[in-house]
């Protein structure tokens, strides 16, 4: 029931159904959370900040994107660093700091456990960014040490 109601408000989320799909994330977590199942709550708190990017809150999306990054390095989920990263660089965008973006989507490139849609997110705002082909070339620290990074420097709102 768990999977099913956070896979629904996936589809809410896409179809723009906002309310919808943050009732249903909501929904989810308690029940992975009860189920004690942390990588379902992860699972929802990305969408949770997904929502709120929706509805153009910017700290809350950070706020939800950086506890998965938490629970991603506590339990060495890279396909959830990945994803709370390309959360945290669309976070950065939004404010106007583009090389701070750069700096986090680079290395989910290398990330191969991202799904489709992580990727093309991942992508499109890469290619938002204009920045030259930066990222193709990137040799820099691995997934997880820029998500440790991440977490020690918020954003701010």
């Amino acid at each position: 029931l768990a999977a099913a109601t956070a896979n629904l408000a996936r589809l809410d989320l896409l179809a723009g159904r906002i309310d919808d799909a943050s009732r249903r994330a909501s929904e989810a977590r308690v029940l992975f959370d009860d189920m004690g199942d942390p990588l379902g709550v992860c699972a929802c708190d990305l969408s949770l900040g997904d929502v709120s990017l929706a509805r153009d809150d910017l700290n809350a999306a950070e706020r939800a994107y950086r506890s998965t990054l938490r629970a991603g390095l506590e339990r060495g989920a890279e396909p959830l660093l990945g994803e709370a990263l390309i959360g945290i660089a669309d976070v950065l965008i939004r404010r106007g700091r583009p090389d701070e973006a750069e700096g986090l989507l680079a290395p989910t490139l290398a990330c191969e456990a991202l799904d489709r849609d992580a990727m093309a997110r991942r992508d499109a705002l890469h290619a938002s960014l204009a920045t030259g082909g930066v990222a193709e070339s990137y040799r820099g620290p691995p997934l997880r040490e820029v998500a440790r990074r991440a977490l020690s420097h918020p954003t701010g709102g």
